[in-house]
């Protein structure tokens, strides 16, 4: 069983894009990748199919993997087009021949543990002229999540667990070495209130917190809830930030 699916009936309501930026990631990996909607299509990690679904809405030729069987069927319950291709699998050991497909996606998925298999993977996986597109959401630097993960991560410290950290300058470096050429794009931007609430209500639904001791998670967080109140102002206290989808395209 995969730890997310334990939180995947829940994993999407603290985690909604507003609905032009999966409709404009779409359009941005299909302008700027060069690919049509013929060309097969895996995204890794697709979960709940907060970014897939426009793919499967659209007719593209698309594939969607998930380590966790309960967040598939949380895709599959979407009001899509048409009956989707979905795949059970590890993206770390992919259940497909080599050079099955013309791009394949990953969106906030590289941890400091797995990102080299992945994309290992991902390259073996993909036609010669291919393309890797590498996703992440980014908010601004002072945000209050940067703010309250940050500490969060000093308080679990503290407890004696270390959490590893992903080098991004590294992973940028492997890529390089490898592929033929590269372009970074921004796919889309939104502005949104952000509470400090909705942080814990996030992490109360992430999968890899909830793999910590209970008293572990319960400690941390009320220990960062009286920090953030002190530091931050109250929980239920909007901040209006500006959020950016940045992609990173590499071909092989």
């Amino acid at each position: 069983m995969s730890s997310f699916d334990l939180v995947a009936d829940r994993f999407e309501r603290y985690r909604a894009l507003p609905g032009h930026v999966p409709l404009a990631i779409r359009g941005a990996l299909h302008a700027h990748g060069e690919i049509d909607a013929g060309d097969p299509l895996l995204e890794v990690g697709c979960g709940t199919g907060r970014i897939g679904a426009p793919f499967i809405d659209a007719g593209d030729n698309y594939f969607g993997l998930d380590l966790s069987i309960e967040m598939l069927h949380e895709f599959e319950k979407k009001n899509l087009a048409r009956r989707p291709n979905f795949v059970q699998g590890d993206g770390c050991l992919l259940p497909f021949r080599d050079r099955a497909f013309s791009a394949v996606l990953m969106t906030n998925l590289l941890g400091a543990g797995n990102w080299r298999p992945l994309l290992l993977e991902a390259q073996r996986a993909l036609q010669r002229r291919g393309v890797l597109a590498i996703g992440k959401t980014e908010r601004p630097a002072d945000s209050i999540d940067a703010a309250m993960r940050g500490r969060l991560r000093e308080l679990i410290a503290s407890m004696g667990i270390a959490e590893p950290s992903l080098d991004h300058g590294v992973v940028t470096e492997w890529l390089r070495a490898r592929s033929s050429h590269s372009k970074q794009i921004t796919a889309a931007h939104w502005t949104i209130d952000r509470t400090p609430r909705q942080f814990f209500l996030r992490k109360l639904t992430a999968a890899r917190f909830g793999s910590l001791p209970t008293d572990v998670r319960e400690n941390a967080l009320r220990s960062l809830a009286d920090w953030t109140e002190q530091t931050i102002g109250p929980l239920d206290s909007p901040v209006s930030e500006t959020h950016h989808f940045h992609m990173e395209l590499y071909w092989f």
